[in-house]
Order: structure tokens, then C-alpha cells, then sequence
């Protein structure tokens, strides 16, 4: 089977036909933490003919700072150097948006680490949330950034979805702030999946890679989905698809079917095993991992101490057993 990056690279733009302008672009929003498996879901969806995902849409603040000559695609080339982001550049340029590799328009974060914390960080604390809307309607800068990420990030989806001849954008950034700007704009039909995963396997990777502790962590995990739950209770019932992690990892093929029959698109066959390089994922660095295999991962079990544990799900152990998981191990398939 054929990707879209594989039909790019071999000049066979013709295998489906490129959509007609959409007034409304079909915009599947991926709603979740780091370590939950959005990079694996990223290169899942990216399977399907009428699915494009690019996994998060932009760098971070944090890559850019770094050098931007230096960020690897998943298909192993240097983004500078990729065909296909050179393509979509060139094709979000041709539009009059002047984004760039150095000026990622279409990213409501700033670059600088208090004003991104300031203003594009979503609370759940709601007093927050009524400065972050005050801040937007008063700030002339900030409204006019938002106004233009917007503008950009639809022509953005738009020339993503030309280049690869497919009809549903899947966003992978996981920003809540992100989610609410682009919720304002009537151009997108947005639907979200929501992905979440035990908070002990968060908590864990969260001490070994951020060296957070187990408190901390357990924090960040519950502020998170509390903000998530009150952004999404404005939303159709009908219009939030949620999965777990682990039986996504266990039985893959009944979740991407129920996941693509939600997003309205044909069923296609997903691989236990992937082809990181046939893609053009941003992201988590599993991206790079060359050949990435659907496999459950719970060394949370036997990895974060028994006191680590306690301490986690005494911070969001309710809103844990909210899905699905207990201290006992999940069951597969109860969401």
C-alpha cells in the first residue's frame, strides 16, 4: 500500500484526485498528554487514503530555538531538506501566507517562555480562562497573532490536504488553546478524539524524561484533562471520540475501525508494524524509530516505585477511575 508520501516521492500525485476548495475543511482535533500515544495514532491515521496527519502541525518554541536546520522529518531527511514540507511551504506560500521554516504563522504559541505560558497555555481554572478571553479581545498584538495563526493555519490545512490528496486534516498538537482558537473559526468542521492513558504511565515517564516527581506529574495530568473537560463540555456529544492507549495497543483493528467510521471515512488496514520513514510526522521523538511496532507498553507495572504510585492516583486517582482504569490492571475494551 502506498502512502501519501510515497506517492509524492514517486510523482504519483494521480492516485486520487485532488479535493475541490472546501468551504469547510473536515478538521479531526487530537485532544490528550504527552505520553499517551499520539505519535503512535499519528502514523495510524496517516494510514487511511483520506486521512493526512502530519502529527503536531508546527515545531515547538523549544525546536525552533535550537535551529530549525537541524529538526529531523520522520522520513529521515532534514525538514529543510524534505520534498513534502518543502511542497506544502511552497504551496501555503503561493497563497500569500509568508510562512516559513523560521515562521510558523499558523502556531498560536510564542517564543518567549513567560508569554507562551501567559497566553497560550488553557487553565482549567476558570478565572484563567476569562483573562486569556479579556487578554484576546484587548491586546492589540495578541488578537491580531491569533487572527493571523487562524488565517494561516486553515490555509495551512488546505495545502495539506491538496498536496496529499485526502479530505480530513488530523491535527496531533494536542494544545487546548489551540483547540479553542481554532473552535472560533466557522471555515472548520472540527471533531475531537480524545486519547487518554493511565496516569502511573504518564507519572512514570514524565520522572524519567522531565525528571518531575511523582506529585508534580500527577498534577499536570489532572489539570490537563479538568481543562479538557470543560473545553469539550460546549461540544455535540456526538462530536468527541474517545480512546485509551492501551486498547488502542491491544485491539487495534476494532478501534481504528470504530475511529475511522467516526471521522467519516473509509476503513483501511492498519499494520501492526510501521514504516516511520514512508511518513512526515512531527513530534515525539519515537518519529525517528525508523520501524515502530503497536505494542502495549506498561513498564509503569514494574518501573514507578509503589509509593509513586499512591502518590498519583491520591492527586487524580478519581479522575483515573473516571476512565477506566483502576488499581488493578485495565480492562480491555471498557472505555
Amino acid at each position: 500500500m502506498l502512502t501519501h508520501a510515497d506517492a509524492l516521492r514517486h510523482g504519483q500525485e494521480g492516485l486520487r484526485s485532488p479535493p475541490a476548495a472546501l468551504s469547510t475543511i473536515p478538521v479531526a482535533y487530537l485532544v490528550g498528554t504527552s505520553y499517551s500515544g499520539s505519535t503512535l495514532l499519528s502514523f495510524l491515521v496517516d494510514m487511511n487514503p483520506d486521512v493526512a496527519s502530519v502529527g503536531e502541525v508546527a515545531l515547538t518554541p523549544k525546536s525552533r530555538r535550537m535551529g530549525v536546520d537541524r529538526y529531523p522529518c520522520s522520513c529521515g531527511r532534514a525538514l529543510v531538506a524534505c520534498p513534502f514540507w518543502n511542497q506544502v511551504v511552497n504551496s501555503v506560500q503561493e497563497r500569500g501566507i509568508p510562512l516559513s521554516f523560521d515562521n510558523w504563522l499558523h502556531d498560536y504559541r510564542y517564543m518567549h517562555p513567560i508569554a507562551n505560558r501567559v497566553l497560550s497555555v488553557y487553565s482549567d481554572r476558570p478565572w484563567i480562562q476569562h483573562l486569556h478571553r479579556f487578554m484576546r479581545s484587548t491586546l492589540p498584538v495578541h488578537r491580531r497573532k491569533v487572527q493571523r495563526a487562524t488565517a494561516a493555519s486553515i490555509t495551512f490545512m488546505q495545502a495539506i490536504l491538496e498536496c496529499t490528496h485526502t479530505r480530513v486534516f488530523f491535527d496531533a498538537t494536542k494544545s487546548l488553546m489551540r483547540l479553542f482558537h481554532l473552535s472560533q473559526s466557522d471555515r472548520m468542521n472540527i471533531r475531537v478524539v480524545r486519547m487518554v492513558r493511565d496516569v502511573r504511565a504518564f507519572v512514570n515517564s514524565s520522572m524519567q524524561k522531565r525528571e518531575a516527581d511523582a506529585r508534580e506529574a500527577a498534577t499536570v495530568w489532572k489539570r490537563y484533562h479538568s481543562a479538557a473537560d470543560q473545553l469539550l463540555a460546549v461540544l455535540p456529544t456526538n462530536s468527541v471520540f474517545q480512546l485509551r492507549y492501551e486498547d488502542l495497543c491491544c485491539e487495534r483493528g476494532v478501534w481504528m475501525a470504530r475511529l475511522f467510521a467516526f471521522l467519516g471515512v473509509q476503513p483501511a488496514d492498519v499494520p501492526e508494524t510501521l514504516d516511520a520513514s514512508r511518513h512526515h510526522i512531527l513530534g515525539n521523538e519515537m518519529r525517528l524509530a525508523g520501524t515502530i511496532k503497536v505494542a502495549l507498553n506498561e513498564r509503569w507495572r514494574t518501573e514507578l516505585g509503589s509509593k509513586d504510585q499512591d502518590v498519583a492516583l491520591r492527586v487524580a486517582g478519581e479522575l483515573n477511575d473516571r476512565f477506566g482504569y483502576t488499581q488493578r490492571p485495565a480492562t480491555v475494551g471498557a472505555v
